[in-house]
């Protein structure tokens, strides 16, 4: 499987931002029948998460789905935070 990374500032506002929706969209559609995932970097509003989903992105991350931590308290809440993530992301469907 080939991990696509779109770059943030194609991510952010993107729920207001025509053309960021169109390249996604034409990316998305590039992929299909490919192995490759599309995924989100620094995702930050349920409607950008919404809006990306729309048009075929795959997985995320950012303060949507999970607010940073410092590494002792994060290593702790890794596995926590990867679960839901997963979950909410279907990353691996």
């Amino acid at each position: 499987m080939e991990i696509v990374k779109l770059h943030p500032g194609l991510v952010r506002s993107i729920d207001k931002r025509d053309e960021n929706q169109l390249f996604v969209q034409s990316l998305s559609s590039a992929c299909e029948g490919t192995s490759a995932r599309l995924f989100a970097a620094s995702v930050r509003t349920r409607s950008e998460w919404q809006t990306l989903k729309e048009r075929g992105i795959h997985g995320g991350q950012g303060d949507f789905f999970a607010s940073p931590e410092p590494i002792d308290v994060g290593a702790k809440n890794i596995r926590v935070v990867i679960a839901f993530n997963l979950n909410i992301c279907s990353f691996f469907t």
